[in-house]
């Protein structure tokens, strides 16, 4: 199966979807995965044409397990949520350690890349701190230095030809976040970390929780 054709089936699968072939592709599926909500029922249909659907399937079930009870408020008030927005937990404990883990997995991607000054800004940060809130960043270098290198290296990675292609966009309307939609097509991708280095960040986001670096902390703080 091509991509076309793959997009084709996917259409299939909602009532009323029509593909416009002269259009890009993986756009016309941006929140795709949103109608699927609120409890992701039939959304396995989605990956059964791909050759690692299982994994595919393991990575993006939990979506709607962490933000069904969300999702059925908003529907209960008249909204159709947009994107994906967990529950904020009350557990700081558990996030400061996601937090932990989300630094020492990213070295492990920076050892990956053979980046000596990604792996140089990220030695330099020694703690964790939870916030209520989005704090301000008085310092903003790391946090654009390791976009840059996760983006790169994920676009390596979604080959244009590829059937999952046709997902990149509703993978990225998940939560707009490009951290995220790498870490479910992970399974996918062939130059990689043998660490599953996105899955501390992952735990944050299903926490209800963001990140960002400062300088030598990470900030962690509910949505």
């Amino acid at each position: 199966m091509n991509k076309h054709e793959y997009a084709k089936y996917l259409g299939s699968l909602i009532e009323g979807f029509e593909i416009n072939e002269e259009r890009d592709l993986s756009e016309q599926f941006y929140a795709f995965f949103q109608c699927f909500m609120p409890f992701g029922e039939n959304v396995e249909k989605v990956f059964e044409p791909l050759y690692h659907k299982d994994d595919l399937l393991e990575r993006l079930l939990p979506i709607y397990q962490a933000t069904a009870s969300k999702t059925l408020k908003q529907y209960q008030e008249g909204v159709s949520p947009g994107y994906f927005c967990p529950e904020p937990t009350k557990e700081r404990e558990s996030v400061i350690l996601y937090g932990e883990q989300h630094i020492a997995y990213l070295k492990e991607f920076a050892a990956f890349l053979e980046d000596d000054e990604l792996l140089e800004m990220l030695n330099k940060v020694t703690a964790v701190e939870f916030f209520d809130e989005e704090p301000e960043i008085e310092d903003d270098n790391l946090n654009f230095y390791l976009n840059d290198a996760v983006s790169d290296w994920g676009k390596e990675n979604s080959g244009e030809e590829e059937p999952v292609s046709v997902l990149v966009e509703a993978y990225y309307s998940i939560g707009c976040d490009n951290f995220l939609a790498y870490y479910f097509q992970y399974p996918a991708f062939n130059n990689k970390p043998s660490i599953d280095f996105l899955k501390p960040y992952f735990k944050i986001w299903k926490s209800g929780c963001c990140c960002k670096f400062d300088s030598e902390k990470l900030k962690v703080f509910r949505r």
